[in-house]
């Protein structure tokens, strides 16, 4: 029996019967087919032989890549109870990219599960870039520009745009910011601003140095390029300071009162444009647009229901008739029909701020893109889904989640644009790459804003004037240690001796039996110098008597005698450049 059934025979394999009611045993030799299923196929049959993740599963090869290799294969399971939820189908998702890994073309894998078939397909795809600079291909110059008449008006702002791609035309108010991953592969995500948009208005998500504000310089940038002019509110000061004079920007908001005069200033405009649509029978595509960037939204709310709470009484007036919140949730709901849009930063997805009801951040904001690691609360409220954009790689800077161009979640890097302030000791930090890429992204043109309201020209009029004069508030540093405190007031501007004091100074009052008073600011009206002080007694410093005056419930105003030595401080309410010199 041996000699027929010895180990040498690999090809053919036996089958042994028996039959108690013939009292007979069958031995059956059978050809054994060579198995040609590559180690990776064997292996993805292996996971699946004991019958727990999937049941009655086929793993068959798809397609083969251009060099014989398997490219792509397909899993026929039988549905249960567990494979209809989606927190399990992304766990094996996860545990089959894990046992796959990278394949040898250097290319990642990719899984889409068809529960309705039900069908996994495993498929290729070329890994996104780990940094995509963002430059314009050609010269600013050569863009072309709508045909807009006094008002701004024109027929259509829509038009053809030179696209990133050559072979794929583009659109003037598709703006793109990263390059996203879809099923036919890597593709430009845009936000759509035009007036047939779905998703008119856009939210950014992501934490501190997550790229956040790389992403809505990059959108800044876009939009000025193809003449839409932006106007930017930034409560860090330290984010968007790079737009200041930056052509198509006339104006970026610092202070929160000034950002909630803003939103009040803009929400008349709004109305303002909606009017002069019925009166001239105009349709939203024929109005200039005007997007506002508001980034760091979390601190904005937050100041500005502080003031509210605890601010001056002239600050809860502002407030109180500005309503900033309660402005921008009408403007989310009405502003896409007058040409205005919203770009809105905040650091994560929170239905305290956007309202209890989740949705409403999907609702508003159809335009998404989130550059972190998500919650699974926060993953629901960006896409409607506990388990999108949680496992985005947080070692790669720019990595994110967004819209694609069919409204799904992609993933996404997003452009990188170094920063475009042209200040001498922000250029210096750039390297010759960076400074071609912000050179070729300036706009040629300066677009302005096209005001249909008195409020708006107003306050982007003020906040240019505050602007030019916010240099005026900043001194040099000075440098302090333990042998110059004595001499520090030969040092600070503002700080002068009493004896050197002169008619028509403004000083800072702080005196401690006055409290009422202490900060107050007023006017030497006379300066008297003596030598003796009251006693009669004569001083190496002398005294000074300073006669400033106060307001008063009479019909004159109060004059207070102020007495130093000559030489105590006195502050200076403003820096005073011939006391100085």
């Amino acid at each position: 029996m041996s000699r027929f059934l010895g180990a040498t025979v690999t090809d053919w394999k036996y089958v042994t019967g028996f039959r108690a009611d013939k009292s007979t045993i069958t031995i059956t030799r059978r050809p054994v087919l060579p198995d040609t299923r590559s180690a990776r196929h064997r292996m993805l049959a292996e996971l699946f032989s004991d019958g727990k993740a999937l049941q009655d599963v086929t793993v068959s090869v798809d397609s083969y890549a251009y060099d014989g290799t398997e490219a792509s294969y397909r899993i026929h399971y039988k549905p249960t109870l567990a494979t209809g939820m989606e927190a399990n189908r992304h766990k094996l998702s996860e545990a089959l990219l894990a046992a796959l890994g990278t394949h040898e073309s250097g290319q990642l894998w990719r899984v889409d599960w068809a529960p309705e078939k039900p069908i996994i397909t495993l498929s290729l795809r070329k890994p996104l870039a780990t940094m995509v600079m963002h430059s314009l291909k050609i010269p600013a110059a050569d863009l072309p520009v709508p045909q807009l008449d006094e008002r701004g008006i024109a027929r259509r702002q829509q038009m053809p745009w030179p696209g990133s791609d050559p072979s794929v035309p583009g659109q003037r108010l598709h703006v793109p910011y990263a390059s996203c991953e879809t099923d036919t592969g890597v593709v430009d995500a845009y936000w759509n601003i035009s007036d047939d948009s779905s998703a008119p208005h856009m939210l950014v998500v992501g934490p501190t140095g997550g790229g956040k504000t790389v992403l809505l310089t990059t959108v800044i940038t876009e939009l000025t390029l193809r003449g839409v002019p932006v106007i930017g509110v930034d409560p860090k000061r330290i984010e968007l300071h790079q737009f200041l004079g930056y052509p198509g920007v006339p104006a970026i908001v610092f202070e929160p009162l000034r950002a909630a005069e803003f939103i009040y200033a803009l929400w008349r405009e709004m109305h303002a444009r909606t009017k002069y649509m019925q009166t001239q029978r105009l349709k939203a595509r024929n109005m200039p647009l005007l997007v506002a960037v508001l980034d760091e939204f979390f601190i904005l709310s937050a100041a500005w229901t502080q003031l509210a709470k605890s601010g001056t009484d002239e600050e809860k007036e502002v407030i109180k008739r500005c309503n900033p919140l309660g402005r921008i949730g009408e403007l989310v709901a009405l502003a896409r029909s007058a040409g205005i849009r919203l770009a809105v930063g905040v650091q994560r997805p929170d239905a305290h701020l956007f309202g209890r009801d989740s949705g409403s951040v999907r609702d508003n904001f159809q335009t998404r893109a989130a550059l972190a690691r998500l919650s699974s609360d926060g993953a629901y409220m960006m896409w409607g889904e506990t388990t999108v954009g949680r496992d985005i790689d947080a070692k790669i800077r720019g990595r994110a989640t967004v819209s694609d161009p069919s409204g799904d979640p992609a993933l996404a890097q997003v452009w990188f644009t170094p920063t475009i302030d042209d200040h001498p000791a922000a250029r210096s930090d750039l390297s010759a790459e960076e400074l071609h890429a912000v050179d070729s992204l300036r706009p040629s043109r300066d677009t302005p804003v096209y005001c249909f309201s008195a409020e708006l020209a107003q306050f982007i009029a003020d906040e240019q004037h505050l602007i030019t004069t916010m240099a005026d508030d900043v001194r040099e540093p000075v440098a302090v240690s333990a042998s110059s405190v004595t001499s520090l007031i030969d040092h600070i501007s503002d700080a002068i001796p009493a004896g050197a004091l002169e008619e028509g100074m403004n000083i800072i009052l702080g005196l401690d039996d006055e409290p009422d008073r202490t900060g107050t600011v007023l006017t030497v009206e006379t300066v008297r110098k003596v030598a003796r002080d009251s006693d009669g007694t004569v001083t190496e410093e002398g005294l000074v008597r300073v006669g400033v005056s106060v307001e008063s419930t009479g019909r004159r105003p109060e004059v207070l005698i102020l007495e130093y030595s000559g030489l105590d401080t006195v502050f200076l309410a403003a820096v005073d450049l011939a006391a100085a010199a």
